[in-house]
């Protein structure tokens, strides 16, 4: 969905928030994305972000009290009034098709081809080319043949990437695939091994729905209504 830049009000929430409320000084790539994108020689980076003062790409650790001045910054495309919000693309299709054909459900295709087809549109959304997709799926690192792991952590990663500018989605399916797994390979600082899992339920709810709140958190592992709490969908 492309948003209207004639109206503020029609503008694409982020460039209303960070370019036209003056609050990108608050905000910076995260490090291990940052550094998943170098290590990967991903095409996807000069389109997504800006190098920083020292002429790299360098993002924040979570919690650690970051500069944004020294870090990189997002891409101006990625900041315009227009860029579109994804409720549903191509790439996250075939992500879907790769993992079910993984799952044993359906058996149209490869798991291998629909990933490659899933990296490649995420690519070209961003702006790179079908070549630049082919040279990075040919990485040992980034190939379903070999990359590391396995297809939870393959797809996983990748669909990681895909969903940068899907906050909530790429949230889910961090819980739901396993991979990354933020609280080993990049905690936040003081909340080591603590991610939340799930939001409480609003207070409103305890206040005015008591009796079915208690019984929906009493329904959760553990029997409380907590953040810890795993959903019964998730990894």
């Amino acid at each position: 969905m492309t948003y209207d830049a004639s109206a503020v009000v029609n503008s694409n929430p982020i460039w209303q928030d960070l370019v036209n409320g003056n609050n990108l000084h608050y905000y910076s790539p995260a490090a291990f994305f940052i550094h998943t994108l170098v290590n990967w020689n991903d095409p996807r980076l000069p389109l997504m972000f800006t190098t920083d003062p020292t002429g790299g790409y360098s993002g924040g650790v979570a919690g650690a009290g970051n500069s944004s001045v020294s870090l990189s910054s997002f891409s101006a495309e990625w900041l315009g009034a227009r860029f579109p919000a994804d409720l549903l693309d191509y790439s996250e299709t075939e992500f879907l098709q790769a993992e079910a054909i993984e799952r044993g459900l359906i058996s149209t295709g490869t798991a291998a081809a629909h990933y490659d087809s899933a990296v490649a549109n995420s690519i070209r959304f961003w702006g790179g080319s079908q070549s630049d997709a082919l040279t990075y799926l040919a990485q040992p690192a980034v190939s379903y043949g070999t990359a590391a792991g396995t297809w939870r952590q393959k797809i996983g990663y990748q669909k990681w990437i895909a969903f940068a500018n899907r906050n909530w989605d790429s949230w889910t399916e961090l819980r739901r695939l396993g991979y990354p797994d933020l609280n080993t390979v990049s905690p936040p600082v003081g909340a080591e091994g603590s991610l939340p899992l799930r939001f409480y339920y609003p207070p409103a709810e305890q206040t005015s729905n008591a009796l079915n709140w208690a019984a929906a958190a009493a329904a959760l592992p553990g029997g409380q209504d907590v953040q810890s709490a795993k959903l019964f969908w998730e990894n």
